[in-house]
């Protein structure tokens, strides 16, 4: 099973964007999206995972490692209009 920082490694690279697209997104320091990735921090609170679920188009069930499917439904809504 992979971490929470491995899935974002990951699904950062299969969108192309870079830690600093997602530290301005969030607004955070680049450094702590690079410590999410290396696992040096290993408890990221939940309303930063739903955060970086919208930047990295996926659901926070899948980063948290709760689900395999990496990929938002079709159907699924964003309500958040800076994502």
């Amino acid at each position: 099973m992979k971490s929470i920082g491995e899935r974002i490694r990951l699904r950062r690279g299969e969108l192309n964007i870079t830690q600093q697209y997602i530290a301005e997104r969030m607004g955070i320091d680049k450094s702590t999206v690079q410590r999410y990735e290396c696992g040096k921090i290993r408890r990221i609170k939940y309303p930063m995972i739903i955060c970086l679920a919208g930047i990295l188009k996926t659901t926070p069930e899948w980063l948290a490692g709760e689900d395999e499917k990496n990929i938002l439904p079709k159907n699924h809504k964003n309500n958040r209009k800076d994502i």
